[in-house]
């Protein structure tokens, strides 16, 4: 999926920058400052409506600017799509919203990944060997999110019923509320927990071998790679995974 055109107004270093790529690798070279990563950081945010830098979008808008704006057009199959990303600063006129929109089109920022499919490797990723499980799990879901057109909308509605449930827990500990209204978050969280597990566990085995072979290509002496899922919802003897976590729940309700 090349990337014919970028164009930036007003993000980070760039108050404006056109280029067009040609087929094959491209390497950008520059001095400290000459804002290489910032043009990398705008294709991460084409690709996934964010930035991998920042969780705060009204940073990517450059200093005494009103907005940042990305657009890229990009192959995609047959026909040429083009990609469009808007962030307005913090204290413009219409607050610090986003707009994302595909050839012209409102969209929601998960339309994106499809069309741009990006792969990112930073200095701040070393952290995914020693970090929190949360970095690893959330890479994994970035990966599924490629795979499964339907994987980013089923991720929001699990993380929406996640929290909700919490909230209702601090108030049955209260006694503000009675744990009969657990039933309808606990049959969201499996319902879409379990399909989350499902494609956690079939991307990493689509990942195995080729990894494997990519380590071996490396480290020829080492010991195979193998990636494993650990996790404190292991299934049982003919359970899926909606079943055990459904029995986690259980097991845990007391905690």
């Amino acid at each position: 999926m090349p990337v014919r055109t970028l164009a930036l107004s007003g993000f980070r270093s760039y108050e404006q920058l056109e280029i067009e790529l040609g087929d094959g690798p491209h390497v950008v070279v520059g001095r400290n400052a000459a804002g290489k990563t910032n043009l990398v950081e705008s294709l991460v945010v084409l690709s996934s409506g964010r930035s991998h830098r920042s969780s705060a979008d009204p940073e990517l808008v450059r200093w005494g600017s009103d907005f940042a704006r990305a657009v890229a057009r990009v192959d995609h199959g047959d026909r040429t799509e083009e990609l469009e990303v808007v962030i307005h600063a913090r204290g413009s006129a219409v607050g610090s919203r986003k707009r994302v929109r595909i050839n012209g089109v409102n969209r929601r920022a998960s339309a994106l990944r499809p069309v741009l499919r990006t792969v990112l490797f930073a200095p701040e990723d070393m952290l995914l060997i020693v970090g929190s499980p949360s970095l690893r799990r959330n890479l994994l879901d970035v990966l599924v999110a490629q795979r499964e057109p339907t994987a980013a909308a089923v991720l929001s509605t699990y993380q929406r019923a996640l929290t909700q449930r919490n909230s209702l827990l601090r108030r049955i500990r209260e006694d503000d509320a009675s744990r009969d209204e657990l039933g309808y978050w606990d049959a969201a969280i499996t319902e879409n927990g379990g399909r989350i597990l499902d494609w956690r566990h079939e991307t990493l085995a689509a990942m195995s071998a080729p990894l494997a072979a990519a380590h071996h290509e490396i480290a020829p002496d080492e010991p195979a790679l193998e990636l494993r899922y650990v996790s404190n919802t292991q299934r049982q003897r003919d359970e899926s995974n909606q079943d055990a976590l459904s029995r986690r729940l259980r097991e845990t309700a007391e905690k």
